[in-house]
């Protein structure tokens, strides 16, 4: 958890308490003069009547973001309003690179605070692999899923699926058991936010599934090269599900954590 918690630091840079604040326990007078998009860390849940809040539970600890809106940039009605400043916290960590934020770090940190002894691992759209082989030493067994035999090769453990994730969710999927998965295929909306349905409807309790490209931070990463709409898909996650268990970091591109709590 240490090496999550050093990593969002170094990330958001935080001036003050308003931005970052880590704690034993939940503190409800900090954070209500925390801004949009600062984290409080704490080894207690938040009271289950806090608004304007996401949260997820990492190990012990409990990773909370203030949220006046769902997305800092985007108004209710669905337009764009960009902060070029240095102010907001998902203006502080932009490229070059691209893609900034460091989601094997993330994913392989969850991995390793997680209790099974048993783990199983499964990626929708490998592209380069960078994530899955990050992965793979963590778990006892990886799947693999992309419509491109990935080049690049896969992990000893892994056994890789050139397929549809449509079609992997519907024939292969439920006959498995796993408590991880990455969804970073197709960045449709539409794409993005089944992948998860079928993900989250059969991952063990108490497993995590992350999501990719889900808080872009400037305009041009809405191109359909890049991640298109796939922040529609944590806003479409916390109406289907309420009080879901959901997390979406500020860090350009964006990482969403899910975690099923039963």
């Amino acid at each position: 958890m240490d090496n999550i918690i050093d990593y969002l630091k170094a990330c958001l840079k935080p001036k003050d308490q308003t931005e970052f604040y880590q704690c034993q326990s939940f503190d409800p007078l900090i954070f209500s003069q925390m801004k949009q998009d600062a984290i409080m860390i704490t080894e207690s849940p938040p009271p289950d009547f806090l608004l304007m809040c996401e949260f997820v539970k990492i190990g012990q600890h409990y990773i909370i973001k203030k949220c006046f809106r769902d997305l800092a940039w985007l108004n209710q009605d669905g337009t764009f309003e960009w902060d070029t400043s240095q102010e907001p916290l998902y203006r502080r960590l932009l490229p070059p690179p691209d893609e900034s934020v460091n989601h094997p770090l993330i994913i392989s940190n969850v991995i390793k605070e997680s209790k099974p002894s048993e783990k199983t691992y499964i990626e929708y759209g490998v592209r380069s692999g960078t994530t899955l082989k990050a992965v793979a030493p963590l778990v006892s067994k990886t799947f693999g899923v992309d419509i491109q035999e990935n080049p690049y090769g896969v992990p000893s453990n892994c056994s890789f699926y050139k397929t549809f994730t449509n079609d992997f969710s519907t024939q292969i999927l439920p006959t498995l058991q796993y408590q991880f998965a990455f969804v970073d295929a197709d960045h449709k909306f539409e794409s993005a936010f089944q992948d998860f349905q079928h993900l989250y409807r059969y991952i063990q309790p108490g497993g995590y599934v992350f999501l990719h490209d889900t808080y872009p931070c400037e305009e041009r990463f809405l191109d359909p090269g890049a991640c298109n709409d796939c922040y529609k898909t944590p806003l479409a996650i916390k109406k289907e599900y309420p009080g879901i268990e959901i997390l979406t970091l500020p860090l350009n591109p964006g990482v969403s954590i899910v975690r099923k709590c039963s």
